[in-house]
């Protein structure tokens, strides 16, 4: 397998990759490679060292707990090269998240301006 860039890896999984296109397909099949192959079983081991190793640690010293229950596979976002946004501003409430949820965002490429997360501190 031939490596890429993080900031490319939407080229990985089709080189003709157009921003006008819809980015769910895209999506669907780096996800798909990702969570549920051989290939992604890596990144799913890493990501769980990374929550055992660093984040519960953190988490117990602000917030002493038990027990961390977290996904089983993490999450990627990845924002193609495009001016326009992908989906909709959101709150996890609106995904029936639970409250007291912890969110991690680790940006994994360079990100400024329009590419980075936009957070409020309070709903609304």
């Amino acid at each position: 397998v031939a490596e890429h860039r993080l900031s490319a890896v939407h080229l990985a999984f089709d080189p003709s990759f157009s921003p006008e296109k819809s980015f769910k397909q895209y999506k669907k099949k780096i996800n798909g490679q990702l969570y549920c192959s051989s290939a992604g079983k890596p990144l799913r081991q890493t990501f769980e060292r990374f929550v055992c190793e660093f984040l519960a640690p953190q988490i117990h010293s602000t917030l002493p707990c038990d027990r961390l229950i977290f996904q089983a596979s993490p999450c990627l976002r990845i924002s193609p090269p495009n001016p326009k946004r992908i989906g909709r501003p959101h709150c996890d409430s609106m995904y029936k998240h639970q409250r007291g949820q912890i969110n991690f965002w680790v940006p994994l490429t360079t990100v400024y301006g329009s590419n980075t997360l936009w957070a409020e501190s309070q709903p609304g």
